[in-house]
């Protein structure tokens, strides 16, 4: 059952004229609009909280190549036809990002990927209410979420999971792109069960996201978001990653974007050790990302040829590798299974 009081403001003895408030026209996207989004180092925020906190990440740098978030029509999408209510998308890379942005909530209702024949396509039975508006200092709230992501290499995953959030902090940022005032931070616990069904056997992984995020009234995406993430997988092994993302909407498009070409790679889907094949190429670096965006890991390439990468201990699911050299970018879509 959906709680929609995720991020519902309640009263505190602190004068609200005086903190920043976002409203749901802050971040409504603009149709059209862009922004350069960078993996970054990970950034412990956890003792950053409270009013008049000044974040000071002006020495972050970015880890692997720019990507370019476009936000469009979601029935000019691909996939669009798959999220009536929708009224807003975000493209990136073989990925579309679907939300329903209306009355007073930030509704995320799926994501769409195609890519060299292999699609997946993410939809909710009950939507994850991101924000509920207005957001100021102190605000805070829960909501239950279910998903099912269907994968055409033969497999689902059906999640269900919980946000708890509260407005933490607020202040000024210091980016590489810029010093934002009237910044809000946002602590997010994202508890997840996802059950993967293969050939008629179940197994569960569970997911916990600590992130935290920083948001700015006029930017339809997050200045920045760090997350630790613990995952359990089936067998009770526990991982725990750490990544950093910064959105700059003020870039506009990436003038400098890439065509790339298709990458072999073999077996796919894999479970455990994965060839590249580099013959010919000149690269340089390998970068593996999730499809929400995330780098999980980047590999130094010292002998083009055919390369081996582990992927045994990835969560089940879709991925993004990315080959790039001086002159050249190569691509392919890996089902984990």
């Amino acid at each position: 059952m959906k709680h929609t009081l995720l991020f519902s403001s309640f009263f505190l003895t602190l004068i609200s004229w005086a903190q920043p408030t976002i409203t749901q026209a802050d971040l409504t996207p603009v149709i059209g609009s862009s922004a350069l989004v960078d993996s970054v180092n990970y950034v412990d925020l956890s003792e950053m909280t409270g009013p008049n906190q000044t974040w000071d990440l002006s020495d972050l740098q970015p880890i692997g190549e720019t990507l370019t978030y476009n936000w469009v029509n979601p029935a000019d999408a691909p996939g669009g036809e798959d999220f009536p209510i929708a009224n807003y998308a975000v493209e990136v890379d073989f990925l579309s990002f679907f939300y329903d942005i209306s009355g007073n909530e930030y509704n995320e209702v799926g994501y769409y990927l195609e890519f060299q024949g292999a699609t997946a396509i993410e939809t909710f039975s009950d939507a994850a209410v991101r924000y509920t508006f207005p957001l100021t200092y102190g605000t805070t709230g829960s909501d239950d979420y279910t998903s099912n992501t269907s994968f055409s290499l033969g497999f689902e995953i059906e999640s269900n999971g919980q946000l708890n959030g509260e407005v933490e902090g607020y202040g000024t940022a210091i980016l590489p792109f810029g010093t934002f005032t009237d910044v809000l931070l946002l602590h997010v616990n994202d508890f997840t069960e996802d059950a993967q069904s293969v050939g008629g056997t179940t197994f569960l992984t569970t997911l916990e996201n600590e992130i935290y995020v920083l948001y700015k009234a006029g930017n339809p995406l997050p200045l920045a978001i760090f997350e630790e993430i613990i995952t359990t997988d089936f067998i009770g092994n526990v991982e725990v990653d750490y990544g950093g993302t910064t959105f700059n909407s003020q870039g506009g498009m990436n003038t400098q974007e890439e065509t790339a070409a298709e990458l072999r790679v073999y077996p796919n889907p894999v479970s455990n050790i994965l060839n590249v094949d580099l013959t010919g190429k000149s690269v340089d670096e390998l970068t593996l990302w999730t499809v929400d965006g995330r780098m999980v890991n980047n590999f130094s390439v010292r002998n083009p040829g055919l390369m081996q990468l582990e992927m045994s201990a990835l969560n089940a699911g879709m991925y993004i590798l990315h080959a790039r050299g001086e002159n050249e970018l190569y691509t392919a879509c890996i089902s984990v299974k």
